[in-house]
């Protein structure tokens, strides 16, 4: 199976960034799997006047036999705003609303997520590839627990759209990416802006992450697509030797004790 992951530079202008995702995608499109970063639309803080309507015709047809992960934008629904993952392919249209918000407090970084989202309540499977797809989106990657679910739903491939800060990333990104593929058995494409002086300061490095935790491939700091050749029967090789997913004991059945 071919996936490619869109490493954009992204700039504050949204019409620019709109048509520079849509001429990568365009190129990308004999992959069976395209994952754009997380806000490729606009850095975190740059005002976005989005029409859904408009977004969706678009990306359902840039690349329609792949499935196309479209990073996130903003979604509202019931007057609450969502970081929103939607993904498409073939007519039909999924999403994710990314459950865990960014938070952090330090020199370097001062992020709250929940000032400008809700999260949202509900992991996400896309079952129409040959191997099932799962989401989530970037801190999403500090929660172990929601890569063992997907997996446990399915998932052997999971698509994250992400724009880790550089600060955190340059300890923590691979490390983290490279944790929850072993920790889900999966195939992990990790998608990431590329480093620039206009965005939020991000770290780039979109890489792919095999279900054994190795690592498969690193694109570094610039714009670019990465491309990669995954081979399916690894997935099941890995689980079979080490059955991690059928040992798991979820930890919801267990009481909770303090003394």
């Amino acid at each position: 199976m071919k996936v490619a992951l869109i490493q954009l530079d992204v700039g504050r202008n949204v019409q620019e960034n709109l048509k520079k995702a849509e001429h990568f995608v365009r190129q990308a499109s004999g992959a069976n799997i395209i994952v754009l970063p997380e806000a490729f639309l606009a850095p975190f803080g740059t005002p976005l006047d989005l029409n859904l309507k408009t977004f969706h015709e678009t990306f359902s047809t840039l690349a329609p036999d792949s499935l196309l992960v479209a990073g996130t934008v903003p979604e509202t629904v019931g007057g609450r705003t969502y970081n929103t993952c939607f993904c498409y392919k073939n007519g039909r249209r999924a999403f994710y609303r990314k459950i865990h918000l960014f938070e952090a407090h330090s020199k370097d970084v001062e992020v709250s997520e929940a000032d400008r989202y809700f999260p949202g309540n509900a992991y996400s499977v896309f079952k129409d590839t040959p191997v099932p797809v799962g989401f989530a989106v970037c801190y999403d990657l500090r929660f172990p627990e929601q890569f063992v679910n997907l997996s446990q739903m399915g998932a052997g491939i999971i698509a994250v759209p992400a724009a880790f800060n550089y600060y955190t990333g340059r300890r923590d990104w691979e490390l983290l990416c490279r944790a929850r593929a072993c920790d889900s058995q999966s195939y992990l494409l990790a998608c990431a802006p590329a480093q620039s002086k206009e965005h939020f300061p991000v770290y780039g490095h979109s890489l792919i992450a095999a279900p054994d935790g190795s690592l498969v491939a690193d694109i570094g700091t610039d714009e670019g697509i990465l491309t990669a050749e995954l081979d399916l029967g690894l997935i099941e090789k890995i689980r079979g030797e080490l059955p991690v997913l059928k040992g798991n004991r979820n930890e919801n059945k267990f009481k909770r004790v303090w003394f």
